[in-house]
């Protein structure tokens, strides 16, 4: 299980209107790995996200916070002792967005670790 919080501090300028605040965001993952073979570990994971509403006197306040939750399935493959791939697709199964937003219907995330 992991979770991360992550705070953002605001961007003050000397001329007016300049005090633009990207609005705070916190991501929940919870996952399971069913790992029978250590070749082949299958996972499922729960992300939750929620984001504040940007703030400033320019900001798009009305556009920018919501709530999405995506249950993402992937896979682990041991390919040597030391070298892992994986890969992961991310499908959104609750979105409570504010105002109008590009909000992508899958993404996908792919990669390597490597233990020295």
């Amino acid at each position: 299980m992991a979770g991360t919080a992550r705070r953002c501090s605001s961007i003050r300028g000397q001329t007016p209107g300049n005090d633009y605040r990207p609005g705070n965001s916190t991501t929940l993952s919870f996952g399971l790995r069913y790992e029978a073979d250590p070749r082949w570990v299958p996972q499922l994971q729960l992300n939750l996200l929620h984001k504040s509403p940007d703030q400033g006197a320019l900001a798009d306040v009305q556009n920018t916070a919501g709530n999405v939750a995506y249950l993402s399935p992937g896979i682990t493959a041991q390919l040597s002792a030391r070298l892992n791939l994986f890969v992961f697709a991310q499908l959104p199964v609750y979105s409570n967005l504010y105002g109008i937003q590009l909000f992508p219907r899958w993404t996908a995330s792919a990669g390597a670790t490597y233990a020295f």
